[in-house]
């Protein structure tokens, strides 16, 4: 699955004050709602399956980060988005700083494990990147973050098309 594909301009928000770990899978949820894909789907269906994954363990995982990821019965696309909160959420993070930077994932209840795999690694790819992840917080509006975001996902995915023409060739 290309990340760009599933990145929709409608599932990006910047600078939302949010909480508590609930209000912000809440509000991943109203902005999942918004993908196309999505838009059948109820808001509520979506935060219960963030909340019921959530429940297995948190994805908040360090320097402020968090990739909230579930799937949805009766979902057959991939839709991803993200979300800025300057004051950081209480996420229950491994480091147990407060989260920044939402990067939400929603996957097909059907195991297309690959591709769930591959979204997640190139999001985890581009949020291990500080100066990627520095940029993004910078970001003051909708429009200026998926813009800044796209551009991110656009070089990795140029990255990985130069290496495989490198491995092609050899």
């Amino acid at each position: 699955m290309d990340l760009l594909k599933a990145l929709a301009a409608e599932c990006v928000c910047a600078g939302r004050n949010i909480a508590n770990k609930t209000e912000a899978l809440a509000e991943i949820a109203r902005l999942a709602k918004r993908h196309p894909a999505l838009r059948d789907f109820d808001e509520a269906a979506i935060d219960a399956a963030l909340t019921d994954r959530e429940a297995l363990g948190s994805t908040g995982f360090t320097r402020g980060i968090a990739l909230p990821h579930c799937r949805l019965p009766g979902f057959d696309a991939f839709a991803a988005g993200l979300l800025t909160a300057p004051d950081g959420v209480p996420f229950k993070s491994l480091d147990g700083r407060k989260t920044r930077l939402f990067v939400f994932v929603i996957s097909p209840e059907e195991e297309r494990f690959e591709e769930h795999n591959r979204l997640m690694g190139d999001i985890a790819e581009i949020v291990q990147n500080p100066e990627a992840v520095a940029e993004l917080l910078r970001e003051t509006t909708d429009a200026g973050l998926y813009a800044c975001f796209r551009k991110q996902a656009a070089a990795l995915a140029q990255r990985a098309a130069q290496d495989a023409a490198k491995g092609a060739r050899r």
